[in-house]
Formats: C-alpha cells, sequence, structure tokens
C-alpha cells in the first residue's frame, strides 16, 4: 500500500508539475490524500482484474 501510494504521490507531482514548488508539508496533504485513495483503487482493480481474468478463463486459484 505504501508502495502505490508513493509511487502515485510522484505521479501527481509530476502531472502538474510541483515538483520544486513544495515548501511545507502542508502543500502535500491534498495531493497524499488523493493519491492514497487511487492507490486502493489501483489496488482493487489489480485484484478484481485477477479474479475476473480466473472465471473468464476457468484457472484454478492460486490459493
Amino acid at each position: 500500500m505504501i508502495v502505490f501510494t508513493t509511487l502515485v504521490l510522484v505521479t501527481i507531482l509530476m502531472l502538474l508539475n510541483r515538483e520544486n514548488q513544495i515548501d511545507r508539508f502542508v502543500q502535500v496533504k491534498p495531493l497524499a490524500a488523493l493519491s492514497i485513495v487511487v492507490a486502493i483503487a489501483i489496488i482493487l482493480a489489480i485484484g478484481g482484474a485477477r479474479f475476473w481474468l480466473e472465471a473468464v478463463t476457468n484457472a484454478p486459484a492460486l490459493v
């Protein structure tokens, strides 16, 4: 979770061109909250895609 959140935060900062404009941590808080939400969505999408792929291909579960 921390890895995904960090990668999303860095990506958001780079896309918004705000890499060198941050002076205090308070300026990063909204972007950090957004990156947590996006990271959770990515993790859920990966998990859901795995179960969907197993259902479509009739592959046995890896459990």
